[in-house]
């Protein structure tokens, strides 16, 4: 298993360090303020039928302007087990989601984050792959889809740019090829679930997704 995800350990390394959590350029200390009300749902992941109150992001890709990952930012209006978006306009065949909890206390742990989208005709999903801390130390988790063909890797961290503590999953297809628009996926879903519930003491929530370099 640690031979199988290896390719998402290098990716998560550095996407993960570098974008996750929106963890790279300076912090700004204003809030952003909300600029969506989400009520959120426990519907399952389904590309075809998003869960209501499923937050919309464009994929972002800073490159070398040494920025954050645009996010966006929502309240949980309702308790709720799940939090989820859907991310279009992918550019890159990995991508990084995540999931920024920017109220007084943190989520309850543990978590299970995952990813499912469309390359082609294939799909890939990830399942729920679990994230657990105690403070700061973190027992996450990665796993291999042999059907879609990629890997995911999860974490979770303090958040580097403000304020606040961050779920993530990265994701990287298994080939090495260069044929990077055949492997450009067309739609991805990112869905946080927990037994407990999600409130309004954990947001508001910035929902992001991206590769900070190509």
């Amino acid at each position: 298993m640690k031979r199988r995800i290896s390719a998402v350990a290098a990716f998560a390394s550095s996407a993960l360090a570098v974008i996750g959590c929106t963890s790279s350029g300076p912090a700004d200390p204003r809030p952003e303020p909300p600029r969506a009300s989400v009520t959120m749902s426990t519907g399952g992941s389904d590309a075809t039928d998003p869960p209501p109150g499923t937050v919309r992001v464009t994929f972002d890709t800073p490159g070398r302007d040494p920025r954050p990952i645009k996010e966006t930012v929502a309240p949980i209006d309702a308790a709720t087990s799940s939090l989820s978006m859907d991310i279009s306009s992918v550019t890159y065949r990995g991508v990084v989601c995540g999931f920024s909890f920017r109220g007084a206390q943190r989520p309850v742990s543990p978590v299970r984050i995952a990813m499912t989208g469309t390359v082609g005709a294939r799909r890939f999903d990830s399942g729920g792959v679990a994230v657990s801390w105690v403070g700061d130390k973190v027992s996450a988790g990665g796993t291999s889809d042999d059907a879609g063909g990629w890997n995911f890797l999860a974490d979770a961290t303090p958040s580097r740019n403000g304020t606040g503590w961050v779920v993530q999953l990265g994701a990287v297809p298994k080939s090495t090829g260069d044929a990077d628009d055949a492997a450009t996926p067309t739609d991805v879903r990112c869905e946080l679930s927990s037994d407990a519930m999600f409130t309004s003491v954990h947001g508001p929530v910035g929902y992001w997704a991206g590769f900070a370099t190509r």
